[in-house]
C-alpha cells in the first residue's frame, strides 16, 4: 500500500457521551485520516468537531466519556488520559500537536510569545539557541509578526488573532507528524487566512498529516484532500473536497452550502433540521 494513503489517524465506531445522563454528543464516527494528507472536518458550531480533536489528545472535559476506538499510526490511544497519562504526555508535541480554538487559554501567560516557540526548537528538537532564534524569527515573519515587537509580548498583551498566529507558529515548528488545528482562521482578516492555508499546505508538502477543524470552507478549498461534514454529532458526508463542495449528496451539506454568505445566506429550512433530528433520535 502506498504510505501516503495509509491511515495515520483512525476513528472506529467512536462516540462521546455524558457520564451523568448518558446523552450522546458524538456517535458512530468512522473516519480515516491518511498519512501525509490534509483532512478537513466542517460543520456548524456545537456539532462535535472540537470534541473529536480533544478526544485525540485526551483533554475531554471530565464529565464526558468515550466509546469505540482511536488509533494513531496503528496504536490505540483512546483511554490513555485515564489509563496511561505518561504515555499520553509522550505523544503531546512529539507525535501530535494540537492547536485549540481559544489560543490564549493554551499559551503560558508567564512567558513571552517568542520563548514558547523557542522551547520547541531548543527542548524537543535540541537545536542551539542561536539557530532556534533564527527559526523563530523566520516563522513569525511568515505569519506577519515581528520577533522584536509582538514576539516579545506576553499573551495577554496580544490580540486573539495574534495569539492564534503564535500557536500556528508553534505548530509549524513542532516535530509532530499529526497537526490538529481547530478553527485556525478564527479572528484573522482575509489576507492572513490565505497565508494560513498556504502554510498548512506546506506542512502537507513536508509529509505531515493535517486535521483541520473549521467552519471556513475556504480552507478545505485551498488545502484539498478529504472533507467530512458533521451535524448533530454525526458525520453525514465524507469525500474529496471537490466532490463534497461541488456535488454534495446529503441534505444537510446542501443546506450548509446554501447558507454561506457567498451563496445568499439562505437558511437551512427548519423542516430539514427537524427531520434530521428525528432520524438521529430514532437510531439512538
Amino acid at each position: 500500500m502506498n504510505s501516503k494513503l495509509r491511515p495515520y489517524l483512525r476513528f472506529e465506531n467512536f462516540g462521546i457521551l455524558s457520564k451523568h445522563s448518558g446523552q450522546q454528543l458524538v456517535r458512530g464516527v468512522n473516519l480515516s485520516v491518511a498519512a501525509g494528507k490534509p483532512f478537513c472536518l466542517a460543520g456548524e458550531s456545537g456539532c462535535g468537531k472540537s470534541l473529536l480533536a480533544q478526544a485525540v489528545v485526551g483533554i475531554l472535559p471530565k464529565e464526558l466519556m468515550t466509546e469505540g476506538s482511536i488509533f494513531l499510526n496503528g496504536e490505540e490511544i483512546s483511554g490513555l488520559s485515564e489509563h496511561s497519562p505518561k504515555r499520553l504526555r509522550d505523544i503531546w508535541g512529539r507525535k501530535v500537536f494540537y492547536m485549540p480554538q481559544e489560543p490564549a487559554a493554551s499559551l503560558n501567560p508567564s512567558m513571552r510569545a517568542y520563548r514558547q516557540i523557542l522551547e520547541i526548537h531548543t527542548g524537543l528538537l535540541r537545536r542551539t539557541r542561536r539557530e532556534g532564534m533564527r527559526l523563530v524569527r523566520e516563522v513569525l515573519e511568515k505569519l506577519g509578526l515581528n520577533l522584536d515587537t509582538a514576539g516579545r509580548e506576553y499573551p495577554h498583551r496580544l490580540s486573539g488573532g495574534m495569539n492564534q498566529r503564535i500557536l500556528l507558529a508553534m505548530a509549524l515548528s513542532s516535530p509532530a507528524e499529526l497537526i490538529i488545528v481547530d478553527e485556525p482562521t478564527k479572528g484573522l482578516e482575509s489576507s492572513k487566512r490565505d497565508d494560513v492555508a498556504s502554510l498548512l499546505s506546506k506542512l502537507v508538502e513536508e509529509g505531515r498529516t493535517v486535521l483541520c477543524i473549521t467552519h471556513d470552507l475556504e480552507i478545505p478549498k485551498k488545502l484539498g484532500g478529504t472533507l467530512a461534514m458533521m451535524y448533530g454529532g454525526l458525520i453525514v458526508e465524507t469525500g474529496s473536497v471537490s466532490d463534497v463542495l461541488e456535488r454534495p449528496k446529503h441534505v444537510y451539506t446542501r443546506g450548509f452550502l446554501r447558507a454561506l454568505p457567498e451563496n445568499g445566506l439562505e437558511p437551512i429550512p427548519d423542516t430539514v433540521l427537524n427531520a434530521l433530528e428525528t432520524a438521529w433520535k430514532k437510531t439512538g
